[in-house]
């Protein structure tokens, strides 16, 4: 099984440039609909999740395969005015999480959360596309739904730190 294969930890600073290729990634596309230009992460809505990485708050695991990076896990603190998608609180943390195509769908993803879980958060949360596989694998590791649109959930988990 490769996710028993795949080390998780975290991001070193030559590696920070791989967070551009990750927030791309997390672009949740549905099937059948094509993915848009890799430029979309310049648009400010998404340049702040990965953007001078390594503020106060900020904290990015990767996933590393043969030596490879294959994924990341980061999180960041957002505020009032300048919110994520999956804002709630200048308090909470906000998750996100994404791997290579080819590694989705292994048990990856819940490797990662589980080591996400271990950093002493006492809550974090994301926006989540309703249609998205990985809403199932949140709900299976405690994320509960706080807010909802047509198309997207903002989920909380409580990790008790």
């Amino acid at each position: 099984m490769v996710c028993s294969m795949i080390k998780v930890r975290h991001i070193k600073p030559h590696e920070l440039v791989f967070l551009n290729e990750m927030l791309y990634q997390v672009i949740f596309v549905p099937d059948g609909e094509q993915q848009p230009s890799e430029e979309i992460i310049q648009h400010p809505d998404l340049v702040k999740y990965a953007e001078d990485l390594g503020r106060e708050g900020d904290c990015c695991l990767v996933s590393e395969l043969d030596g490879n990076l294959v994924g990341a896990i980061w999180t960041r603190i957002f505020s009032k005015q300048n919110k994520g998608y999956g804002y709630v609180d200048s308090q909470t943390t906000e998750l996100c999480m994404t791997l290579y195509p080819s590694y989705k769908h292994k048990g990856t993803e819940g490797k990662m959360i589980q080591k996400q879980e271990a950093l002493g958060y006492k809550n974090v949360s994301l926006s989540v596309d309703k249609a998205n596989y990985v809403l199932k694998l949140y709900e299976r590791y405690g994320f509960v739904g706080v807010e909802s649109t047509n198309a997207s959930i903002t989920m909380v988990k409580p990790l008790g730190a």
